[in-house]
């Protein structure tokens, strides 16, 4: 957008304007479009960060000096991506981009414009060359600058000024074939003309066809989930006098900007105040109102450990378009179990390895600043989670005996909890002629 605004600028100098207001008013127009975008990106910074960190990958520090995206080694060395926005295949035959931005059976453009857009270039420069078409032509040619800043190629919805420039210059087309000439040339010029609208509605249709039915099936996982099939059916057990909350796994991503903009869609902003986004070791089941909803992953830990749990029941799975779950919609039942040994629990970690032979390579555990000297011992309403992600989340039998697997060589890990003094959770596990131990020295904290 920047560029375009830039292109506006030359075009009109070039064209004679030199007062101040046509200047203003367009560069007012241009800020009142940026309005919405920086409201959004006010609202959610961390979109902001994420864009930063992706054009990162060009080398360039956006946050700290955005004038850096210009520089002309910059620029030099994305000349490859640039390149790849008008690669012939990309632009008529087959867009190889992103799944969620193309349905791999046609390119950014229809077939037809490859005859449309070479003979709308060559008419503007030979036939229609204005300022007007000199700055659509720049904006068409300049559409991937930004988008070439990243290592990545074909990213069209990062150019998609380069989509309505080009039809413009496929109407052009248009016109050179209609310009009047010899009687049989106009003729023949028509001919081809209404030939190639009749080809586009057929390319068209194919492209729709895909779009409407095999498309929503390949793309479906990339938009973390049918988001609008789970909530429609939760939504529609909650009237406006209901008064029981509505549960939202913190483990979906994105989880609280969906909802939101669904409701916000539907008109339904008082769900907003019952809803509650919960981590398993947030949750406690006996401040939960039986009747309210709960709403998990397909197959994830939470739903797992929920399938075990008296206090709730699955009434309604939720699946992609291609059956696939995506969802799991729980209802608090009127059970309620006491937890002798929920709380937090620290632990010490130690994994001895002996090698079978001295070729043999131990592996270790994963270390941050935190883990393992920090390692935690989450347990609520029985399910174990740790802290640092040694342990697979697994629940506790009701006597607190502990049957489980560690996520670094699936090593089964055994031991009873106790509610007070020192514990210990061990492993041993033989992989090749290597063994390994693993303990969790355990204590309980609160």
């Amino acid at each position: 957008m920047p560029v375009c605004l830039f292109l506006s600028y030359v075009a009109m100098y070039s064209s004679g304007i030199r007062r101040l207001r046509p200047y203003a008013m367009i560069t007012t127009g241009f800020a009142v479009l940026l309005v919405p975008a920086a409201t959004y990106l006010l609202a959610v910074p961390q979109l902001y960060a994420g864009f930063s960190a992706r054009y990162g990958g060009a080398n360039v520090d956006v946050l700290h000096d955005p004038r850096a995206m210009f520089e002309f080694d910059i620029m030099a060395k994305r000349w490859a991506v640039y390149r790849s926005f008008f690669e012939w295949r990309f632009l008529f035959e087959k867009a190889e981009t992103h799944v969620m931005s193309s349905t791999y059976t046609s390119g950014i453009f229809l077939k037809v414009m490859k005859v449309l857009i070479p003979i709308g270039a060559y008419h503007i420069l030979r036939n229609r060359l204005t300022t007007f078409t000199g700055l659509l032509l720049a904006a068409f040619f300049s559409a991937p600058l930004a988008a070439s800043l990243i290592p990545e190629k074909y990213a069209i919805d990062r150019a998609l000024t380069l989509l309505p420039m080009g039809v413009l210059i496929g109407a052009f087309g248009i016109d050179w074939l209609l310009v009047r000439r010899g009687s049989v040339a106009t003729w023949a010029g028509r001919a081809l003309c209404a030939g190639l609208c009749v080809w586009m509605v057929v390319q068209f249709n194919e492209f729709y066809r895909e779009y409407q039915f095999n498309y929503p099936i390949r793309a479906s996982p990339w938009f973390d989930g049918n988001h609008p099939g789970a909530f429609d059916a939760i939504v529609q057990r909650y009237g406006s006098d209901d008064r029981t909350f509505i549960y939202l796994s913190n483990g979906l991503p994105r989880i609280r900007e969906q909802w939101k903009l669904y409701l916000l869609g539907h008109r339904r902003r008082d769900l907003l105040s019952r809803t509650v986004v919960f981590t398993p070791q947030d949750l406690h089941f006996e401040v939960v109102r039986a009747g309210s909803l709960l709403l998990t992953g397909a197959d994830d830990p939470v739903e797992r450990a929920f399938q075990k749990m008296p206090e709730v029941r699955a009434v309604t799975q939720i699946t992609e378009p291609d059956g696939t779950p995506s969802f799991t919609i729980f209802e608090r039942t009127e059970h309620s179990v006491l937890y002798a040994f929920d709380g937090t629990y620290s632990a010490e970690v130690n994994l001895a390895c002996a090698p079978g032979r001295a070729s043999d390579r131990c592996l270790t555990l994963a270390t941050t600043a935190a883990c393992p000297s920090m390692e935690t011992l989450t347990v609520a309403n029985n399910l174990v989670l740790d802290s640092c992600g040694y342990l697979q989340p697994v629940l506790l039998t009701d006597r607190g005996f502990f049957q489980g697997s560690s996520t670094t060589l699936g090593i089964r890990v055994e031991g009873q909890f106790a509610t007070n003094g020192r514990f210990m959770l061990s492993g041993t596990h033989m992989a090749g002629m290597t063994r390994y131990q693993l303990d969790f020295s355990v204590t309980k904290r609160k």
